[in-house]
């Protein structure tokens, strides 16, 4: 199924520089949102969850900053402990 809201929605959040985008190799009308991955991040799209997720958890990890919020940080969160293990 066309996700075309789901594309809308990349478009608008892409420039935040808060986009991990990754997609399966056979993932059908995606060479627009893959350029545009490319031309903001100079990045190449992740073909597969494990890395995509592991690019994720480091992106939120320098995101965060410990002085503006009371939320523990990423490395100390129990969840996390356990998807690097």
């Amino acid at each position: 199924m066309v996700a075309f809201t789901t594309n809308v929605e990349f478009g608008y959040w892409l420039h935040s520089g808060k986009v991990v985008y990754g997609r399966p190799n056979d993932a059908s009308k995606i060479k627009y949102l893959d350029w545009l991955y490319r031309l903001d991040y100079d990045k190449t799209p992740y073909e597969n969850l494990q890395s995509l997720l592991e690019a994720s958890v480091e992106l939120a990890s320098n995101l965060y900053d410990e002085q503006a919020s009371e939320i523990l940080p990423l490395e100390e969160r129990k969840i996390i402990k356990k998807l690097r293990k």
